[in-house]
């Protein structure tokens, strides 16, 4: 059984959490564009949807879990095997929907929330439908997704719903149809793959197809003239049967059995799928959000050349840092054991309740484990003595915290040019790629462009939530003038929500009104004392966050 980690639920960011999904999962997932679809192999694409919204992360959690439900358990090659006949497609997709469900939930138990979530949306809006459909094979379909959904899957939102379409597909069958159809759906439980999914919706068929037998044979189907091979336990309640009159019984089972394609209902994901698309279109302009490519940055420069221009800055801060790690690191605290050598005479009293905590143990504090993304403003509005302390800072930065244990760091500029795209992000250092090998690659950058500091604060964002290490810090450098003011701020306060720290140095300018936590850096002198009154304190307190 696998939890789901890296996420908070509807708290955080809807890009965040779907990276979340995405890497416990083991499948792809993609945010950006028009279309909710997948490939069928290993990748789910969303469409740009509203930040903020908590529809949009309902739809979008619960759409996730259930195509990789199906990317994960469903064996196509058997499906297109048996879905010759339309009836044969009906019945196996809302089946294997069911089987596919239940295997999630056994192996990822927080996806069984994201899908029931889903399922409730759905229902309220009236995605789902009522139950006055006169059609025999809607009718069927329906009750068959509604039911097992109710009953089997556990999703009471559907319990309304499976009622009344029961009642109504009784009327058209007859009780005792209707008694061994559920009978067969509940075998679904026992389905291990698509094969035996495939079996149960044969028989499904065979109890149907039998039926109609017994308007010309009284005592009932000749099971022995089929050659239906049947899972365990299904073979009973097609054997069992008795005849019983209701007008125009015969006539809806022909038409079940005589099913068109046109007469599929949409499952699960294509109703999800088809809503968000409704949600990505009507969304206000400048509320979606696409996240922007990234690309390793070319190496020209004279990276030794930078290392000595900011040699100074990169001692006094790690010298700063290194120093409140030592004072951390002899701060112990005396704790309360039940074991050990050493007893605390003064807890001796509580013998006589009978609590044997009256040990005395030493706590050592514990090395900070952090990954921080530092991500440097490139815009025009950079242009001159603002850029060229940005990437001094930023080099000195990620020097001084290379020799950290348990610490990586990771440097971004934006924008940067990418083919067909004027808003991607360059990479200057990957986590855990020695620092000074990629110096070469800060030197000869240069300020230009736009500030599209929203995508790039969630790309950064997305970088982080890959990262293991308990802590994820997010440093900017910018002058603090994006192109959206608003979505900037929405998606600090969306990636917070993740749980990421978010800090920021304002070059030459004071970005307060973005950044709750920030120092402004006129020089490059100044480095030391600015991280120093963010960055430093925050690795030495492990049990804290900052706000």
């Amino acid at each position: 059984m696998n939890q789901i980690k890296g996420m908070k639920a509807l708290q955080g960011s809807l890009h965040l959490v779907a990276r979340a999904l995405s890497d416990n999962l083991r499948v792809e997932v993609i945010v950006g564009g028009e279309r909710a679809c997948t490939d069928g192999k290993k990748i789910i694409r969303l469409p740009s949807l509203p930040l903020e919204c908590d529809k949009a992360k309902v739809l979008a959690f619960g759409y996730i879990s259930h195509e990789a439900a199906h990317l994960l358990y469903t064996d196509f090659r058997v499906w297109h095997q048996y879905v010759i006949t339309p009836i044969r497609q009906h019945l196996l997709n809302v089946l294997e929907d069911i089987r596919i469900e239940l295997e999630m939930n056994r192996r990822y138990p927080g996806c069984q929330g994201f899908i029931g979530n889903l399922v409730r949306e759905l229902v309220a809006e009236g995605l789902f439908g009522d139950a006055q459909s006169a059609n025999p094979v809607s009718l069927m379909q329906d009750y068959l997704l509604r039911q097992m959904r109710f009953e089997i899957l556990g999703q009471k939102a559907m319990g309304p719903l499976a009622l009344a379409t029961g009642a109504r597909l009784e009327t058209l069958i007859g009780a005792n149809l209707k008694r061994r159809l559920d009978e067969l759906m509940r075998q679904i439980s026992r389905a291990q793959s698509t094969r035996d999914a495939c079996s149960l919706a044969e028989a499904i068929l065979t109890l149907f197809r039998n039926e109609l037998d017994e308007a010309s044979r009284p005592h009932g189907p000749d099971l022995a003239s089929t050659s239906t091979v049947l899972p365990p336990g299904v073979e009973e309640g097609v054997k069992e049967g008795r005849k019983e009159e209701c007008p125009g019984r015969f006539e809806a089972i022909k038409q079940i059995l005589a099913a068109s394609i046109d007469a599929a209902q949409q499952g699960l994901g294509e109703r999800a799928g088809k809503r968000m698309e409704e949600l990505s279109r009507s969304s206000p302009s400048g509320i979606t959000l696409d996240t922007p490519d990234s690309r390793l940055c070319e190496g020209r420069g004279q990276g030794d050349e930078l290392i000595r221009e900011v040699k100074g800055e990169t001692k006094a801060l790690r010298r700063r840092i290194q120093g409140l790690l030592q004072d951390r690191s002899r701060s112990r605290s005396m704790v309360t054991s039940r074991s050990g050598s050493r007893i605390q005479s003064r807890r001796l009293y509580r013998l006589r309740i009978g609590d044997t905590g009256i040990f005395r143990r030493v706590h050592d504090a514990p090395e900070p484990q952090a990954a921080i993304q530092i991500l440097v403003d490139r815009s025009g509005s950079m242009e001159g003595p603002a850029f060229e302390t940005a990437k001094r800072a930023s080099a000195a930065v990620a020097l001084a915290l290379e020799g950290l244990p348990h610490v990586v760091v990771s440097v971004a500029v934006f924008p940067f040019s990418l083919t067909g795209q004027s808003e991607g992000i360059g990479v200057l250092t990957r986590f855990g790629e020695p620092i000074r090998q990629s110096m070469m690659r800060y030197a000869d950058l240069e300020a230009e462009g736009t500030t599209p500091m929203a995508p790039a604060l969630m790309w950064a964002g997305l970088q982080l939530a890959a990262q293991q290490h308990e802590r994820k810090i997010l440093l900017v450098m910018t002058d603090g003038v994006p192109d959206n003011a608003s979505l900037t701020r929405t998606v600090i306060r969306e990636i917070t929500a993740c749980g990421i720290e978010v800090m920021a140095l304002g070059l030459h300018q004071d970005i307060s009104c973005f950044f709750s936590l920030n120092q402004t850096l006129h020089s490059i002198s100044e480095l030391p004392q600015a991280l120093f009154n963010m960055l430093g304190r925050a690795l030495i307190q492990p049990g804290s966050r900052l706000s």
